[in-house]
């Protein structure tokens, strides 16, 4: 049974915020959680989160990349092991953009099937993770060297 990143992202941020060690308590009447460990990080119902402290949130995978200090790849393997050996609550994103899934299987990029074209260059990403993800230059700049990522067309 192969996993896609849209079964992973329903994977609850409470259920696994517990599993690393991370204490989830109610935060008022709606639904939101915070963590006590983290009073900045709020936890929503549709299953996303925002740290006010960083200015960072997303899904599943980026809290598993933000708390546990995962790149992209590993907060999948380390996300799908949690799914296959701890049959995880998943949450139903009922509101969710059905032309947003992306149903990607996970198991495609493990194996060596081809990955997208690459751009002639790497502006975008570099602007990305510089502006968004706020990781500096250096580091960027070792990892496309080293080719473990690029911009695709």
């Amino acid at each position: 049974m192969m996993i896609n990143l849209e079964e992973i992202k329903k994977i609850s941020i409470e259920e696994y915020a517990t599993h690393i060690g991370l204490t989830p308590v109610k935060d008022g009447s709606r639904g939101i959680m915070s963590l006590a460990e983290h009073d900045s990080c709020k936890i929503y119902p549709e299953n996303n989160y925002y740290r006010f402290s960083t200015g960072r949130g997303g899904s599943i995978i980026d809290f598993a990349m933000e708390f546990q200090n995962l790149s992209f790849k590993e907060a999948i393997t380390t996300l799908k092991d949690f799914y296959y050996g701890n049959s995880p609550t998943l949450v139903d994103k009922e509101d969710q953009n059905p032309h947003d899934q992306k149903n990607i299987e996970i198991s495609k990029y493990q194996y060596g099937e081809k990955f997208p074209e690459r751009d002639k260059n790497d502006k975008a990403v570099i602007h990305y993770l510089m502006a968004k993800r706020g990781i500096d230059y250096k580091i960027i700049a070792e990892y496309l060297k080293e080719k473990v990522i690029y911009q695709d067309i």
